[in-house]
């Protein structure tokens, strides 16, 4: 595996998805809104890219997410 990717989507498909076309190169973490995903980055010091959709139903966005994986990880590429 070259790395590691976290998919943030509220929609169950698309971030099946997303995750299918990545497996093949990645190793891919799926998370359903904010708070998983900032449960994910605070376990993990090896992920490469977040894909984030931007309305994840209620509570804080997409925005929010790529925000504090910037705080968190600089490096990251944010998408």
């Amino acid at each position: 595996m070259a790395g590691c990717v976290l998919v943030v989507d509220d929609e169950a498909g698309l971030r099946e998805g997303i995750a299918r076309e990545l497996r093949a190169d990645f190793e891919v973490l799926l998370a359903a809104d904010f708070a998983e995903a900032v449960a994910i980055l605070g376990g993990r010091e090896d992920i490469l890219a977040v894909v984030s959709d931007f309305k994840l139903g209620p509570g804080p966005d997409g925005l929010a997410v790529l925000g504090e994986v910037r705080r968190r990880a600089p490096a990251c590429v944010r998408v």
